[in-house]
């Protein structure tokens, strides 16, 4: 057997972990393989789910679009 960690919460340290400005990253499996879900403690209903095989693509969009932003 073997402990892992498997969510991390991500906001102010002065906020409790249910704070509503926070978010959590959390590994998940749904029978087809690992990946990340984050979701935003402010709409806790709704997860954005990705694939590792994704991340690359995305993050560079991600970084693009903001370097875009005024």
């Amino acid at each position: 057997m073997e402990s892992r960690a498997l969510k991390w919460f991500v906001g102010n340290p002065d906020e409790p972990i249910f704070s509503e400005q926070g978010y959590t990253i959390e590994i998940m499996d749904e029978a087809g393989g690992e990946f990340l879900g984050v979701t935003s403690n402010h709409e806790p209903e709704s997860c954005l789910k990705l694939d590792k095989s994704e991340w690359i693509e995305l993050k560079e969009a991600i970084d693009l679009a903001f370097e875009a932003l005024k």
